[in-house]
């Protein structure tokens, strides 16, 4: 049993596939899962920045610094957390056997 083409005619991914609101998918990032394992991953560059923009905060007599260090700190999670989640939901598909073409129902 296969599931309906996508719009545009694209075939999913055999291996694996992701539920979407627009369908069946085989991109990980549409998973839910994804974005909260990305979410969740570390908050280790946002407490160095505010730990670093403070003292530059008093020093200055301004609030730029900590708005710009939280920000840049938090893009580093961000993309941090992306770049682990994307590793480990790869070796999730990889650990998927081949010809699997039914989603997980939670």
């Amino acid at each position: 049993h296969q599931p309906p083409p996508l719009r545009g005619g694209v075939e999913p991914h055999p291996r694996f596939l992701y539920m979407s609101t627009n369908g069946p998918t085989n991109d990980p990032i549409s998973d839910p899962d994804f974005g909260n394992c990305v979410l969740n991953s570390s908050s280790f560059y946002s407490l160095v920045s505010a730990g670093v923009a403070i003292p530059l905060c008093l020093f200055y007599k301004s609030y730029k610094p900590l708005i710009g260090g939280i920000g840049l700190g938090t893009a580093f999670d961000i993309l941090n957390g992306y770049r682990l989640c994307s590793r480990k939901f790869q070796e999730k598909l990889d650990a998927e056997p081949a010809g699997s073409c039914e989603p997980e129902l939670k």
